[in-house]
C-alpha cells in the first residue's frame, strides 16, 4: 500500500468523539501531534513517530499492524493506554512513555535505543530485540512469555513476574538489573 498520512509539525490528528474503535488504514508519518481523547484509535499500516502522542485517561492508541518506528526524544503522554501489538523500533536515544503501556504478544520492542516506562507497563508476551533497553520506572507486570536477546531491563520500580517465562535466545546475553529500592516480585 502506498497511502501515506503525513502530519507536519504543528498539525494534529485527533480522535475527539465516539467511545468505539476508529482505524487509520494508512501509514502515518507524525511530526506533529496524535491526540486520542476518547475511545480507541488504531494505526493499521505502521507509523513513524517524530512528534507527540497524547492519550487521555480511558482512551487507547493501538499499534495494530505494520512496523512502527520512534525517534530519539519522542514522548507519549497522558493517562491512557498505548497498546503495542506490533514491532516498535526505537532508533536510538531515549523514548519516554508516561502512559499505561500494554505490550502483548506478538509485540516487539526493538532497536538500539532506550524505552523509559514512567507509568504502568503490562507485558503479556512479546519480545525484546536488537539491543533495546527497557527502564521500568514504575510498575511492570510480566504475565506472558517474553524472549530477550542482547537487551537490558532496569527495574527502578516493581517488576511483578506472574506465572510466565522470561527467556533468552541462545548466543545472546540479556540482563535484568534490580536497582536500589526496586522489587522483583516472583508470583504464581
Amino acid at each position: 500500500d502506498d497511502e501515506l498520512l503525513v502530519v507536519e509539525s504543528g498539525g494534529t490528528v485527533r480522535k475527539s468523539t465516539g467511545s468505539g474503535i476508529s482505524t487509520v488504514d494508512w501509514k502515518v508519518t507524525n511530526a506533529g501531534t496524535i491526540d486520542v481523547q476518547i475511545g480507541r484509535l488504531n494505526l493499521a499500516e505502521g507509523a513513524t513517530f517524530n512528534g507527540t502522542q497524547t492519550i487521555a485517561s480511558g482512551a487507547t492508541l493501538g499499534l495494530v499492524s505494520g512496523t512502527f518506528t520512534i525517534s530519539n526524544g519522542v514522548s507519549v503522554s497522558g493517562a491512557g493506554t498505548w497498546d503495542m501489538s506490533r514491532t516498535l523500533n526505537i532508533e536510538g536515544g531515549s523514548v519516554t512513555g508516561a502512559v499505561v503501556t500494554s505490550f502483548p504478544s506478538p509485540g516487539q520492542l526493538a532497536g538500539a535505543g532506550t524505552f523509559n516506562a514512567n507509568s504502568n507497563i503490562t507485558m503479556s508476551g512479546g519480545d525484546l530485540a536488537g539491543t533495546v533497553t527497557l527502564n521500568v520506572n514504575h510498575t511492570a507486570t510480566q504475565s506472558g512469555s517474553t524472549t530477550m536477546r542482547d537487551n537490558t531491563i532496569n527495574v527502578g520500580g516493581t517488576l511483578n513476574h506472574t506465572a510466565s517465562t522470561i527467556s533468552s535466545v541462545s548466543g545472546f546475553s540479556p540482563r535484568i538489573n534490580i536497582l536500589s529500592n526496586a522489587v522483583y516480585d516472583v508470583r504464581g
